[in-house]
């Protein structure tokens, strides 16, 4: 069985393959998973975007959302805000719980996909694979 650090370095890298497939561009772990000058746990050239990834044996998309103090999106999105902000990118927050979808939290009203919306913070979270067929992201300026 995998620990968390290989848990989470397996999502990350499997993310970044469906990125890199999908747009075609070379997504890559950030090296030391965000701790140097480039935040987030994947990149790609020029990105636009300041990429997050959690990947979790449970859900936290739930009532619980608001209420839990560890995997929960509520704690992870200042986080990502901040980090997107000293960087001038856009947060992206990308999820996977066991046996589920991926799924994106961003601040920007998805185009067309199904989504949930949260006022508060103000996020709307919306299955990868829709939210990419709809909104078409550009991943890099």
């Amino acid at each position: 069985m995998a620990n968390s650090r290989q848990k989470g370095r397996l999502g990350e890298t499997k993310l970044a393959k469906i990125l890199s497939d999908y747009s075609g561009l070379e997504f890559t772990l950030v090296p030391g998973s965000g701790s140097g000058k480039i935040k987030g746990d994947i990149t790609c050239p020029n990105a636009s975007y300041c990429i997050e990834v959690k990947s979790y044996a449970e859900t936290s998309i739930t009532d619980k959302m608001l209420t839990n103090s560890s995997n929960s999106i509520i704690k992870w999105w200042p986080k990502i805000v901040s980090e997107a902000a000293r960087m001038g990118k856009i947060p992206l927050l990308v999820v996977k719980y066991n046996r589920s979808k991926w799924f994106v939290i961003t601040n920007h009203p998805p185009i067309s996909a199904k989504f949930m919306y949260l006022s508060s913070p103000e996020i709307y979270i919306v299955e990868l694979m829709a939210w990419l067929e709809s909104d078409k992201p550009k991943f890099n300026t």
